[in-house]
């Protein structure tokens, strides 16, 4: 079985185009959002004093701060943030415009899969700072890993739920932080405690999964502890960092759990005698495309994670015959 089929020549050319632009886009959007409000000059009791004005991280609330009477080092700093404003206010528009005529291509190639609150959500949790902590899960970690091998998978997938692995259990404040961004989406976005989950009102369920509700996975497939620490080292591997692509061609970035851990539990799920048969199906196909990404990406399985699901053996080297790689 061929689960995973290269990108057209085309498709790879553009992909690798919109990859570069975002590579040079993203930095100049955080330096924009650093650079909001500005810097002025304030009289007070006869001398000169700069200040820095912009809204508090907090309140939001207008907030200036002085940054010392004038002199050369504070004539210097203001040369440079006006300097810089102009820079990133020039480079901003230049890609953005970029970015616009490569988002109506991406659409038309039909490189991107999900939809567009997906994307919305993405780029909310980037924004809020919070991708390195809410890692990719499930298929719409299938379509981040797509852009990411220039691969498409070739089966259906499901972008709701969106799933995020959480990379610690104090999740309170990622919690706050996570409500708070997503609320700008859909403001009646709420979570819910029991489940580990947000409720939107529009926006897609989010679900999160954390390292003990991993190990009590563990405990349910009866994986021995050696096994259980190794399931849970590779879901704190270091994460990849990508782009998705949404269907109408918008992007953003995002962290994605290391393939190998997703292809161990989508394992798992495929020779589970509890789940129904088409269900089993289903999780063997994903298991493989999470196994085809880690080869291409040249991540080897290791004797340890084949030891959780002997059954990836025999997917490996269905997919290695099929392309001639070996993933091991």
């Amino acid at each position: 079985m061929i689960v995973l089929e290269p990108f057209s020549f085309a498709q790879k050319r553009h992909l690798a185009e919109v990859l570069e632009t975002w590579r040079l886009y993203e930095p100049v959007l955080q330096k924009k959002r650093d650079l909001v409000g500005g810097m002025q000059w304030k009289t007070i009791g006869g001398h000169r004093y700069l200040y820095r004005y912009g809204p508090d991280p907090v309140t939001k609330r207008k907030k200036s701060t002085s940054l010392g009477r004038q002199s050369p080092e504070t004539e210097a700093i203001y040369n440079h943030f006006m300097t810089e404003r102009e820079w990133v206010r020039d480079e901003f528009a230049r890609l953005t415009a970029t970015l616009e005529t490569q988002v109506r291509v991406s659409k038309a190639l039909r490189i991107g899969r999900v939809t567009r609150p997906i994307i919305d959500v993405l780029d909310t949790v980037r924004e809020a700072g919070l991708a390195p902590q809410l890692l990719l899960m499930g298929d719409v970690a299938i379509c981040a890993l797509e852009t990411h091998t220039f691969n498409h998978a070739d089966f259906d997938v499901d972008d709701r739920p969106i799933e995020f692995f959480v990379t610690t259990d104090d999740i309170d404040d990622i919690v706050d932080a996570a409500l708070e961004s997503l609320r700008t989406v859909d403001p009646g976005y709420r979570f819910d405690q029991h489940a580990l989950a947000f409720e939107g009102k529009l926006g897609p369920k989010i679900s999160l999964i954390t390292p003990q509700m991993l190990a009590a996975y563990a405990r349910h497939h009866e994986l021995s502890e050696a096994d259980t620490d190794t399931l849970i080292a590779s879901f704190e591997a270091p994460p990849i960092e990508t782009v998705v692509i949404g269907r109408a061609g918008h992007l953003t970035s995002a962290f994605v759990v290391d393939p190998r851990a997703l292809a161990m539990t989508h394992g798992l799920e495929s020779i589970d005698p509890h789940n129904e048969h088409e269900d089993r199906g289903q999780q063997r196909m994903r298991a493989m495309a999470f196994a085809g990404f880690a080869g291409a990406m040249d991540l080897e399985f290791e004797p340890a994670h084949l030891d959780i699901v002997p059954a990836l053996q025999d997917y490996l080297d269905e997919e290695a015959q099929s392309d001639g790689r070996s993933y091991l």
